[in-house]
């Protein structure tokens, strides 16, 4: 039975190039303005919109809902947080050079192959500090991206893979789905599917790569998490020490300071700057910036060692993992013991620079009660150590230890220290070594064991226009691509385990046919007959089954109504949203049946 959910208008003019459909979210994602899309609720209440800055080309949801990704014209796949709209990364650039990408498809690889590798295996991680953004590998979300010279394999957004493909005349247009992370069907130009998969798919290859790549892409996303820890942190830093520079720039004689220390009395001279130039005001300001910079070292600190340890921990397991499968994969061991020590040396930096930092910050405290007791409020009677102040102004004053550690270009009366270790270069110099070794290594392992199984054609002829052609899967067990033959919708069936049996069936189109949808074994048709609208949906296994070569069973959704002039369909899960030729008018309808 269908039954109408719901219906409106939408605020403001779609393009026409998106129009789709999260059924796990309830929230429905229209293309405006070329360049931005925007995000609804059901009942048409706009929650928010993303700005691509390039025209966009297409839209594929995660297969939980959780994130989509979009595709420009500048050849650059941006992903969101579908629940905010919130950046989560970008896909080529830099890293990456797309060249006319034709075709994108999200697919998650997840569950553990069941093979007798680690008896004495101890999950040490589990038993850590949690982080507040604790990846999980179990499942690799993996972006299959076409274009016009290569397969790009991306895995939970932070490692691609490219594999080129050895055959020009393949002409790969359109990823069908992944059975495994080492099996993914493709339909070609030519009206064939192929299988790119291992030479050697066995378990243990199989549970080696799926392991390897899921640390990998760990450890990407744990450094970048130590990245831009260790950039607040210099944002921090360089904002206290070019405030306290100057103050110190300020101050004409700093000679002054230990006869202001051995004697209590401060210079006239010098009494616009510790009054007016200073002053209380300032030195309250000092102050805060100043306990605000150790504060934030001394709790980034012991975060960052956490996720540092995890890192030491993961390529350990990469290392064990090696030596017992280093004729299956070899990445490179020698990478793995490098990495692993440029890991160990951070963490050492840093808890040289923890311990550093708390003597300094007891000096420069003690430095600011000093200024404010002796110099402002001129009060004489309350000792200090002057012994430490007298070495804060000799080493700690004019030579911070935290610019030891951090290089703050902006200062002229601070001296200009030789780094200790500038941390934040030594942290871009690991992931140019991740990248250019490991990683590097791995995809070379990776694609060199990939094969191109011989096409088998489905028999629908040479595909023209990508546009027109639709594929899916079903419960990892069937595979579909429907196709437009003239004046036939060709609809055709195949196992994507064993060996392929193509079954086809083509439904005679002796009506308008407006848009037609495929959602995993159900094909959706929006048509027009007589100057009536009107949506089918076909079960493609039932139709295909069917003995009578001339009967076509597909089921009537109904007349469609509300909408006077119905353009653009967008289905999943059983609900349809249909937009109106005004594009803006929409209504969302649902038949239990049709639900996956």
């Amino acid at each position: 039975m269908t039954c109408l959910i719901s219906n409106g208008k939408l605020v403001g003019r779609p393009d026409g190039v998106v129009f789709e459909w999260c059924v796990e979210l309830s929230l429905l994602f229209v293309s405006m303005n070329r360049m931005s899309i925007w995000v609804f609720r059901i009942n048409g209440e706009r929650i928010y919109s993303i700005n691509n800055r390039a025209p966009i080309v297409s839209l594929t949801f995660l297969h939980n809902g959780t994130m989509f990704a979009v595709n420009g014209t500048d050849n650059v796949i941006k992903v969101y947080d579908s629940n905010t709209g919130k950046s989560i990364g970008i896909i080529g650039g830099v890293d990456v050079d797309f060249r006319g990408i034709s075709c994108m498809n999200w697919v998650s690889v997840g569950g553990e192959i069941s093979v007798p590798l680690t008896p004495f295996h101890i999950d040490v991680m589990s038993q850590m500090p949690k982080l507040h953004e604790e990846s999980d590998v179990s499942d690799l979300n993996t972006l299959v991206v076409l274009d016009s010279q290569r397969v790009y394999f991306n895995f939970n957004n932070v490692f691609t893979i490219a594999y080129g493909i050895p055959n020009d005349d393949v002409g790969l247009i359109k990823h069908i789905g992944s059975v495994s992370i080492t099996n993914n069907l493709f339909l070609t130009s030519k009206g064939q599917v192929v299988d790119i998969n291992l030479q050697d798919n066995d378990d243990n290859m199989v549970y080696t790569l799926k392991k390897v790549i899921g640390w990998s892409c760990l450890l990407v996303s744990l450094h970048r998490m130590v990245h831009e820890q260790l950039e607040l942190m210099y944002h921090e830093i360089k904002a206290f020490l070019v405030l306290f520079d100057r103050y110190l720039s300020n101050m004409e004689n700093p000679v002054q300071l230990y006869h202001i220390l051995l004697t209590n009395r401060v210079p006239l001279e010098s009494h616009d700057y510790w009054f007016n130039v200073l002053g209380e005001g300032g030195l309250k300001r000092l102050r805060k910036q100043g306990e605000t910079a150790y504060e934030t070292i001394r709790n980034k600190l012991f975060y960052l060692t956490t996720i540092l340890d995890r890192m030491v921990i993961i390529m350990s397991r990469m290392k064990g993992l090696y030596l017992c499968h280093r004729d299956e994969i070899d990445y490179g061991l020698e990478n793995i013991i490098d990495l692993t020590e440029y890991t160990q040396n951070m963490i050492k930096y840093l808890y040289q620079l923890l311990h550093q930092c708390n003597k300094e910050q007891e000096m420069f405290i003690s430095f600011l009660n000093w200024v404010k007791t002796v110099i402002i409020d001129e009060n004489e009677g309350k000792s200090f150590d002057y012994l430490s102040l007298v070495e804060y102004f000799n080493d700690g004053l004019y030579n911070p230890t935290i610019s030891k550690y951090f290089k703050v270009d902006d200062l002229e009366a601070m001296k200009k220290n030789e780094l200790a270790i500038d941390i934040l270069s030594y942290s871009e110099a690991f992931l140019v070594d991740l990248k250019a070794k490991l990683l590097a290594n791995i995809s070379k392992a990776f694609t060199d064991k990939l094969q191109i199984t011989s096409p088998i054609s489905l028999d629908i002829g040479e595909v023209l226009d990508p546009d027109f052609v639709l594929t899916s899967t079903w419960h990892n067990e069937f595979g579909y691509v429907i196709v437009m033959n003239g004046s036939y919708l060709t609809m055709v069936q195949f196992p994507l385990f064993g060996s392929i049996e193509i079954k086809q069936k083509s439904l005679p189109i002796n009506f308008n046919l407006i848009e037609y949808k495929l959602d995993s074994k159900f094909t959706y048709m929006l048509y027009e007959i007589d100057g009536i609208y009107k949506m089918d949906v076909v079960d493609i296994n039932k139709a295909i089954s069917c003995s009578e070569e001339d009967k076509f069973p597909r089921t009537s959704i109904g007349q469609v109504q509300m909408i006077s002039k119905p353009e653009m369909i967008a289905v999943k899960s059983g609900l349809c949203g249909i937009l109106d030729g005004d594009r803006q008018t929409y209504v969302f309808v649902r038949d239990q049946q049709f639900r996956v």
